[in-house]
């Protein structure tokens, strides 16, 4: 589940048992419709917020992370619709309660992502680390990459970003930083 960066690998942990923690409460009747969504919402808005400010976003150029915000409101309403029908009730849907957990945990691994790009710092340099998972041909592409924070942002390429083969939704691979000399956006392999 996690992507390998001690920097955001225990805020996803956190989130991962926090979330988990929340659906299991509202299957035990401990929560009304509304408290859970609305609780959800607020663990989902402080986890996005947490992993682009831990990547060094910069919180006045946040337009960016808003909009991950916003995008999430769509899953937010399904998830609480799913939760209060009883798909995730059971110990026979544990493994598919997880499954969805994870899907919600890769999405903050992008909030860290798009804050490393929104980072002041743009001259720093980033290496693509695949992460324990199965690759698609684009991360096996940038695996061992490295580019300025400005190249990555520029090449439209992030982990757990959609545009990747893979669409992002299963991608564990992370941008480290690195005193390595960038490559050059000219010399990208994809």
């Amino acid at each position: 589940m996690l992507i390998d960066d001690p920097a955001i690998d225990p805020i996803l942990e956190q989130y991962n048992d926090q979330l988990l923690a929340l659906i299991l409460s509202a299957n035990n009747g401990e929560l009304t419709r509304s408290q859970f969504r609305n609780q959800l919402d607020v663990l989902v808005t402080t986890f996005l917020t947490l992993a682009f400010l831990t990547a060094g976003g910069d919180i006045g150029n946040r337009s960016e992370l808003d909009q991950l915000i916003e995008g999430h409101t769509e899953g937010v309403n399904r998830l609480t619709r799913d939760v209060y029908a009883g798909t995730y009730q059971g110990e026979e849907n544990e493994d598919r309660l997880q499954s969805r957990v994870n899907t919600w945990v890769i999405a903050i691994a992008g909030a860290y992502a798009v804050g490393q790009e929104a980072n002041t710092r743009q001259d720093e340099r980033l290496v693509w680390r695949l992460g324990v998972a199965d690759h698609c041909s684009t991360c096996l592409a940038l695996d061992g990459v490295v580019l300025t924070r400005a190249e990555w942002e520029s090449s439209g390429y992030r982990p757990q970003g959609r545009n990747l083969e893979c669409g992002g939704y299963n991608c564990k691979c992370s941008r480290l930083l690195t005193d390595s000399e960038s490559i050059g956006l000219e010399n990208l392999p994809v």
